[in-house]
């Protein structure tokens, strides 16, 4: 392993190989028993049905423990296993919303029993790391750009500042449709226009939308898994969403023959 700076403590250690998405993404979308098993991954630029996954050495041991404590392992408990148990949805399914449309219910993570601080936590651990490092898979993955928010998230995710409650907020919504549950992304740009409003994420069904500012509305806030009375989490169907995304990627992307009829 290589020696170099963390680039979550700063300090010079034994660089880990850090994944950029969770190991366990893969190993949950993965079908041993498939004829070909391996999950397909897409950019940009190409798509491949493969065991590849993105990661590099960026984070020193103790950092990456952190991550996986704070966040990550809780999260990959709560996605999608892809043998049909889904815990979140399962959690919002019996419980009562505090309100609800047609096309999203809105719970409370503190009255239903959801630990709302490591899904924010993780959220932006990964938006952090598609920051401070440019991760390649058939290429670079786009790049996120926090600029003055980068270092108020780098304290939170280290320990030495509390969550920026002024500047962040994160939405967390459970995916009740199949393709939302069977897919995940690294961080892309959520855009109202032509202005960067903030970063989605996709974990096998939990979508994350994390909105960065001084002037975030309330509307937002009001909705934020941290921010928000109610520690909110939401349900709602999120397959036109998803296939939008993926309609877009696939526009410049490089298909396969056979991966073509997916």
């Amino acid at each position: 392993m290589p020696l170099g700076v963390c680039k979550l403590c700063l300090l010079d250690k034994e660089l880990q190989e850090s994944h950029y998405l969770p190991r366990a993404l893969y190993a949950k979308t993965r079908d041993p028993k498939a004829k070909k098993p391996n999950p397909v991954l897409m950019t940009r630029s190409e798509a491949q049905r493969t065991q590849k996954q993105i990661k590099d050495y960026v984070l020193c041991s103790q950092c990456e423990q952190l991550f996986s404590r704070n966040g990550e392992r809780y999260v990959m408990g709560q996605v999608d296993n892809g043998r049909g148990r889904f815990p979140l949805l399962n959690r919002l399914n019996v419980a009562m919303a505090f309100r609800s449309t047609p096309k999203t219910a809105a719970f409370s993570g503190a009255a239903v029993g959801i630990d709302t601080e490591k899904l924010a936590y993780f959220a932006l651990s990964v938006l952090w790391r598609g920051c401070v490092h440019q991760w390649n898979l058939f290429g670079p993955t786009t790049a996120v750009i926090l600029g003055v928010h980068e270092e108020p998230i780098r304290k939170y995710l280290l320990g030495s500042a509390q969550f920026p409650t002024d500047i962040v907020t994160v939405q967390v919504t459970a995916c009740t449709d199949e393709v939302s549950r069977n897919s995940s992304f690294p961080p892309g740009e959520a855009r109202r226009g032509s202005h960067v409003a903030g970063y989605i994420l996709l974990t096998r069904g939990i979508y994350f939308l994390v909105h960065l500012g001084a002037h975030i509305p309330d509307r937002i806030r009001k909705f934020c898994c941290i921010n928000s009375v109610q520690k909110s989490v939401l349900m709602s169907d999120c397959e036109a969403k998803t296939r939008e995304i993926f309609a877009d990627i696939y526009k410049t992307a490089r298909i396969p023959p056979d991966l073509q009829r997916l």
